[in-house]
């Protein structure tokens, strides 16, 4: 089997947002940055919650106020968390 480049599923572009916490729920989290509007992130089961060193946190640490750090692919529409650094 072949598989041709328009087959691919298309990820976006990886970046990086940070800001606090406005609504984090168990699909999706939301973080006001310097940005005019807040931004919004899917999250999977793979997400993973950090603390500034790297250590692995349970996810309960994020709640609306925290400061963080969102890893993600996607694009405006479709933001997806790969990995949040909770800073405190």
């Amino acid at each position: 089997m072949v598989l041709c480049a328009t087959s691919l599923p298309s990820f976006g572009a990886p970046g990086k947002a940070a800001g606090t916490v406005t609504e984090f729920t168990d699909q999706t989290l939301t973080v006001k940055t310097d940005a005019p509007n807040p931004m919004s992130f899917a999250l999977t089961k793979k997400v993973r919650f950090v603390d500034s060193k790297g250590k692995n946190i349970k996810k309960d640490r994020v709640t609306p106020g925290a400061r963080v750090q969102v890893w993600f692919y996607g694009n405006e529409d479709t933001r997806t968390a790969t990995r949040i650094i909770v800073e405190r």
